[in-house]
Formats: structure tokens, C-alpha cells, sequence
């Protein structure tokens, strides 16, 4: 149910650190400025004693660590850009790849769009084995996103992305420090304006390291 001025208001808490991705959609297509990065950062207590903890004083060399085979089973992909439905023509369909436990290792990425017409894919070398990608479909139809490492396929690639039909603007707008930054076991809010939109077609989502849960409440 709708509130009496069309606001929602809404919470998650985040439970890891890294780059969380807020999906907030309106009858399947993203409202303006969705999805929203949202970098969620540890929440840092400084000791009366030292500004250093104890173990965060490591040696200057380090030993070298043993290389670890490739295991492109151990990959995982995420987000909105290799999901089955919610990618509309002419939008930015995004995703990441995390290959951290999986090993030294070459990440390729391609898209094949309707007729087999190869489309192009940005990838993006974030550091520590995590990998931003993106593409835009150009029309509406099936597409196939192939995921490899090292020559592999990992788990569930290929991905079939159902794209649908350009999306028409939309009024409903998003706020709030929740779609800015956060901390780590504290709450994140923000708030939805519905501006009369019919809210059958709203929905939420988050990606990132946390499998956090958004909650939001009509401000009725």
C-alpha cells in the first residue's frame, strides 16, 4: 500500500565490506540513477593507546605466497547484467566477476546478441581478483554472456539475459545516504518517491559481498 505523500522508506545493513550494488526498478526497468554503487567500508575504532592495532604491524618483505592452481570453479559472477530478466534495450546492463579464490588466471568476457552479432563488453581490472563489466544492448532479444578463466567456463556461464523492449522515463526518484556509502553491521536508509506511479511495478534489490536484505516501509 501507498503512503498518504508516496514515500518509502527504506533500510539494509550491510554485513561485509566492498562495492554494493542497489537495483531499484519500475516495471522491470531501472528508475533515473539505478543501479546505485554504494562502497560500504569498515567502521575503524582507534585505541586510546595506538593508532596501529598490534597485528596490523606486519614484516616490510613478507614471504612470497605459493601460487595456487587455476580453478575456474571457483569464480563467481553477480549482478543485474547476466540475469535472466530486468535488462531493457539501450541500458547499461552491469555485472562483476570475482576470481580471487580461483587462482592467477586470464578473465574473458564476450556477448553475443541476436543473430550472433558479437557486442562490445567492457571489463574492468578492479584489483584483488574483481573484475567490472558491462555492456548495452542495442534491441530487445536473447543474449549469451560467456564468462572463461583461463580457457574455462565458470559456473552457470554461458548466461542467457532475456532483453526487453526500451523503457519509458519513469518519475519515480531515489535519496539518501544508503545509495552513498555505509559501514559495515549499520543500518544504510534511503528513501523512494513514488511521485503517483502505480508501486505493483516497484521493486529493490542489492548485490555485493553481503546477501543483505533491503526493508522498506510506506511513510503512510
Amino acid at each position: 500500500q501507498t503512503g498518504n505523500d508516496g514515500m518509502f522508506r527504506c533500510t539494509y545493513k550491510p554485513l561485509k565490506m566492498g562495492i554494493h550494488t542497489i537495483n531499484i526498478t519500475f516495471d522491470g526497468s531501472n528508475i533515473p540513477k539505478s543501479p546505485f554503487k554504494v562502497h560500504v567500508a569498515m567502521l575503524i575504532v582507534e585505541s586510546p593507546k595506538s593508532k596501529i592495532a598490534p597485528e596490523v604491524q606486519a614484516a616490510p618483505h613478507p614471504p612470497p605466497r605459493p601460487k595456487k592452481t587455476v580453478n575456474a570453479a571457483a569464480c563467481r559472477a553477480y549482478g543485474r547484467g547476466i540475469q535472466a530478466r530486468g535488462v531493457r534495450a539501450k541500458e547499461v546492463a552491469d555485472f562483476r566477476v570475482v576470481t580471487k579464490a580461483a587462482g592467477e588466471g586470464e578473465l574473458k568476457v564476450s556477448v553475443i546478441g541476436p543473430g550472433g552479432m558479437e557486442m562490445p563488453v567492457k571489463v574492468s581490472d578492479q584489483g584483488d581478483g574483481n573484475y567490472a563489466c558491462n555492456y548495452r544492448p542495442g534491441k530487445p532479444g536473447v543474449y549469451k554472456v560467456n564468462i572463461t578463466y583461463s580457457g574455462q567456463h565458470i559456473p552457470k556461464s554461458p548466461f542467457t539475459v532475456n532483453v526487453g523492449s526500451e523503457a519509458k522515463p519513469s518519475r519515480i526518484r531515489a535519496y539518501g545516504p544508503g545509495l552513498e556509502g555505509g559501514q559495515v553491521g549499520h543500518p544504510a536508509e534511503f528513501v523512494v518517491e513514488t511521485a503517483g506511479e502505480d508501486i505493483s511495478g516497484l521493486g529493490f534489490s542489492i548485490e555485493g559481498p553481503s546477501q543483505a536484505k533491503i526493508e522498506c516501509h510506506d511513510n503512510g
